[in-house]
């Protein structure tokens, strides 16, 4: 692979570091091999890597591919709030209800602000 891509990892379902459930998100994967991509996934050993691509589904905003360090896997609900989170601290998202193409089908994820805090859904 020839070029930097915008990497973010985050703590799921915790509002401490370290916490939680670790998930990492691909910024503009846009181009990535398959091959790309499970090795990138393999390099940051989580249990679930987020790739964020165009979306291929018309009402959805992104397409959200998830990788395990080793496989390919159709959907999963840490990964998925990573991505998202990566997405809003990138600015490309902000509060209301995004959807979101996946391999299983499109996904609205609700975000919320809340006392200075983020809530997804």
């Amino acid at each position: 692979m020839g070029r930097a891509v915008p990497f973010v990892q985050a703590d799921i379902f915790t509002t401490r570091a370290f916490a939680g459930n670790p998930a990492g998100a691909v910024l503009d994967a846009d181009g990535l091999t398959e091959a790309e991509m499970g090795r990138i996934a393999a390099e940051m050993r989580l249990a679930g890597t987020c790739f964020i691509t165009r979306a291929t589904t018309a009402g959805a905003v992104h397409r959200l591919i998830y990788r395990s360090p080793t496989r390919e896997i159709a959907y999963s609900g840490h990964t998925t709030l990573g991505g998202v989170h990566a997405l809003l601290e990138a600015g490309r998202l902000g509060p209301g209800v995004a959807v979101v193409d996946t391999a299983i089908g499109v996904l609205p994820v609700t975000v919320e602000r809340r006392g200075g805090r983020t809530v997804m859904w």
